[in-house]
């Protein structure tokens, strides 16, 4: 019997009910059914945001504004719980891995370093013997934590290391969601699995993030839509 497990299905569910890793970005927005996408270069220590498509001046000042005070604030808090992980985390992994990876799963989410978040997700590792599982993530602890260290040694990370950078054809796939809507037999489906990082929701989307993030926008009072459901 082996140790990881997967399978597929076809599922009708709610897509508020889907976490997309994109949640809470503030550089793309529907305003009045049009697309803003602001594409940033960002680098971790105080580099300016560089616009690059916006719908006015007015706009381009309330998300300039918006981002910068999100990201001051995210910075600091990130920088805590790495510190915090570094000291503490084989230990508290020692005793829970998966509620103390759902803990800074939830804690370190930043979409200008999503590098630090995407460490912490419990949901990619189907693991199902419990002691291989704890030795697994005891071991994986320790790695994670020797690319925090280099992280906050590095006094000026590039873009390249730590950063962010859309690049996303976000209009494309807006245009085409408005004209043709989305149809799981006509196109790729969305594929999610059960959602185990400790958020509110149950799903999370595998594949399909960008498409699950502009249909939540579109749909804000929710929406069914068949979507490819494994685990």
């Amino acid at each position: 019997m082996g140790f990881f497990y997967i399978y597929n299905m076809k599922k009708v569910i709610n897509v508020l009910d889907i976490e997309s890793s994109l949640d809470g970005d503030p550089n793309v927005k529907i305003i009045n059914g049009k697309l803003s996408v602001l594409n940033i270069k960002q680098h971790v220590y105080n580099t300016p945001l560089i616009p690059n498509f916006i719908i006015n001046n007015t706009e381009k000042l309330k998300i300039f504004n918006e981002i910068n005070k999100v990201y001051g604030k995210k910075d600091k808090n990130l920088k805590k719980y790495l510190l915090l992980f570094i000291f503490f985390g084989v230990f508290l992994v020692t005793i829970s891995p998966k509620k103390t990876f759902n803990f800074f799963y939830l804690k370190t989410k930043n979409k200008y370093i999503e590098d630090f978040q995407d460490a912490f997700n419990y949901n990619i590792f189907k693991i199902k013997n419990k002691i291989l599982k704890r030795i697994f993530f005891i071991f994986y602890s320790f790695f994670i934590i020797l690319s925090f260290i280099k992280f906050l040694m590095t006094k000026n990370p590039t873009n390249d290391e730590w950063g962010w950078e859309e690049s996303y054809n976000w209009t494309a796939i807006y245009d085409s969601l408005v004209k043709y809507g989305y149809d799981s037999n006509t196109t790729y489906p969305i594929r999610v699995g059960r959602n185990l990082n400790g958020s509110n929701y149950l799903y999370y989307a595998k594949d399909g993030n960008h498409r699950t993030f502009l249909l939540k926008q579109m749909y804000p009072e929710g929406k069914e839509i068949e979507v490819l459901f494994e685990n």
